[in-house]
């Protein structure tokens, strides 16, 4: 039988992207070792997509010769009843988005101390990343492509990780997915070379998260960049007089803060500081009167929960990693993993394996040789009617079930004739039935619980006023509109764009951002 590797006992469904969903398990080894950490499945509608495996392998490859205090960990890269899955640290905390959410939630602000205290963080980790020997006498030349307030978490202590390099660019040997073909990212925070298609470059990583530390200072993202020179001044500009008006009663030297802003979102990337520069710049602004991060942190992380509710999932599900042999695809999707659907060991599919590619041998067959040998024995021995199948509870009724030879039917002799009772015999009155009991009316089925969507941005780059419904969530912007936590389904996004009132329906079932644009005289949304 196949040797059982480890077990992960899954707990919550604490957060998902767009290729894949993050657990928090429990790991648990066969010399009883037992460690709390976070498993990245890809989603089950990517579960057999080459490219989204090809992504997920290519992410832990990197991730595993990256070493620096900033950057989540990787453990391993495993396969879990046939899933690949990406066993990382657990880093317990919140991503920035929440924060501001839950900052937003009390009417409080960022304090610049700490936001700019994240970005050298955030800087130096990029600037590592881009570094790290590769072993070959050159560097790693990771790119993230993705830094954003969701890409970046904070604990309760004051540590700031980066996450997901599921898009990431490196020259790392034995990558697979070739990215380069597609713009990855999200537009709302890429620089204009990568809009436009250009060359790749750490200038890139460093304009997402200068648009990034924007935001945590004036709560609000500060819009997809203009890729036209003129547009781009413009709006360089307008973002430099909102950071002005922000930090002038915050103790700054705000021409500091915004001139260094300014320089890294300059529209020619070679002009951009890098990062290990822009790190050093933020670390000595960072120390000017104000909240520090440590002191921020402490009291913002754990205040999120408390402010917008538990955005995880309780799961009961316990994966396996098997130590050889070729595992065929079980019936149960990642679905089944879900509140009300737990995955059991009873209700999975047989799992079979297949014969060693590395020797040729069969030698799986053999317990199953045994089996069949002694149940035809046993038949002959005692033969008994078949009996009723029992759920296979052994390691190897689990892996192959066996169905035991059938006896010989035994000859069906007819019972004898009854012999009528003489007509002088009275027939005794046979006894009355008693009333059947009344069962009580079954309980209601209660109706499922409606699927929700953790959050989804609305985009409308041309609208001068933007209102988004999702059942009874409703929020508000300019260009700009955040939901969390609303029923999935139909939303309805109106939009004021050249001076006239437009409406559109969209369906939006799962973590998303939707770009609202005019086509012709119609809103449309995609």
């Amino acid at each position: 039988m196949p040797a059982q590797g480890r077990r992960f006992h899954l707990e919550q469904r604490i957060g998902a992207g767009a290729y894949g969903e993050v657990f928090l398990a429990e790991l648990s080894s066969t010399a009883g070792f037992k460690k709390r950490v976070a498993v990245k499945l890809l989603h089950p509608h990517h579960a057999d997509s080459e490219e989204a495996g090809r992504r997920l392998r290519d992410e832990a490859r990197i991730l595993g010769r990256l070493s620096h205090r900033h950057i989540v960990t990787v453990l391993d890269l495993v396969r879990l009843d046939n899933r690949w899955a990406l066993v990382m640290d657990y880093v317990p905390g919140a991503d920035l988005e929440r924060v501001i959410d839950g900052l937003h939630a009390a009417s409080e602000r960022f304090p610049p101390a700490a936001a700019l205290e994240i970005g050298a963080a955030v800087a130096r980790a990029l600037d590592a990343a881009f570094t790290t020997d590769d072993g070959r006498g050159g560097n790693l030349a990771v790119i993230h492509r993705d830094v954003k307030p969701s890409n970046i978490r904070l604990t309760a202590d004051g540590d700031v990780k980066v996450l997901d390099f599921g898009v990431a660019r490196a020259d790392v040997e034995g990558r697979e997915a070739s990215t380069g073909l597609y713009r990855t990212g999200t537009e709302r925070y890429m620089a204009p070379e990568r809009i436009l298609g250009g060359k790749e470059s750490p200038a890139g990583d460093v304009y997402s998260l200068a648009a990034t530390i924007a935001e945590l200072l004036l709560m609000r993202p500060i819009g997809r960049t203009p890729c036209l020179p003129e547009e781009h001044r413009a709006f360089v500009t307008e973002t430099a007089e909102a950071l002005r008006v922000r930090l002038a009663n915050d103790g700054f030297t705000a021409e500091d803060v915004v001139s260094t802003m300014i320089d890294a979102l300059d529209a020619d990337p070679i002009a951009r500081p890098s990062a290990r520069e822009l790190a050093s710049r933020w670390q000595a602004l960072a120390r000017h009167a104000g909240e520090d991060l440590a002191s921020f942190a402490s009291r913002a992380v754990p205040a999120v929960r408390e402010r917008l509710g538990d955005h995880t999932e309780p799961v009961d599900a316990v994966l396996s990693e098997h130590s050889f042999g070729t595992l065929v695809p079980p019936a149960e999707e990642l679905a089944g993993y879900l509140p009300g659907e737990a995955l059991s060991e009873e209700a999975a599919a047989p799992v079979v394996f297949r014969p060693d590619r590395r020797t040729g041998r069969a030698w799986v067959l053999a317990p199953l040789l045994v089996l069949l040998a002694a149940g035809a024995w046993w038949t002959q021995q005692a033969p008994e009617p078949e009996p009723a199948p029992v759920a296979a509870t052994s390691e190897v009724a689990s892996i192959v079930a066996v169905e035991p030879a059938r006896a010989a039917a035994p000859e069906v002799v007819p019972p004898p004739k009854p012999t009528p009772a003489p007509a002088s015999v009275a027939r005794p009155r046979p006894a009355p039935r008693p009333a059947p009991a009344i069962r009580p009316a079954p309980a209601p089925i209660p109706s499922p619980t409606p699927a929700q969507v953790d959050r989804a941005m609305f985009v409308a780059p041309d609208a001068s006023a933007l209102t988004v419904t999702c059942g009874d969530v409703v929020g508000s912007g300019t260009t700009g509109v955040r939901l969390r936590r609303f029923p999935a389904g139909e939303c309805t996004v109106s939009a004021m764009v050249l001076g006239k009132q437009r409406e559109v329906a969209v369906e939006v079932d799962a973590v998303s951002e939707v770009r609202c644009e005019l086509a012709g005289e119609v809103l449309a949304c995609g």
